[in-house]
C-alpha cells in the first residue's frame, strides 16, 4: 500500500479519523459540569489531532514540521 500513497498521508488520514473519533466517543458520558468539561476539552484535542492530519495527509507536514516529508534531500 504505501508503494502507492505515502505513508505519512496515510497517517494523516488516521489523525484525522481519530480526531473525529475522540469526542464522539465521550457523547454517552453523561451530561453535568464534568462530563460537559471533558467533553470540550476532549473536542478541543480531537480537532487539533484532526488538523495535524489534514496538514499531514494534504500539505506532506510542511506546517507542523520544519521540512515537509515528500522535499527532496540535498546533497
Amino acid at each position: 500500500m504505501t508503494a502507492r500513497v505515502d505513508w505519512f498521508r496515510l497517517g494523516g488520514v488516521a489523525n484525522v479519523a481519530l480526531g473525529v473519533a475522540l469526542p464522539v466517543g465521550l457523547l454517552g458520558w453523561g451530561g453535568g459540569a464534568g462530563g460537559t468539561l471533558l467533553l470540550v476539552a476532549t473536542t478541543v484535542g480531537g480537532c487539533s489531532l484532526a488538523a495535524m492530519g489534514v496538514d499531514l495527509a494534504v500539505y506532506a507536514g510542511s506546517h507542523i514540521y520544519e521540512r515537509p516529508f515528500d522535499a527532496r534531500e540535498s546533497e
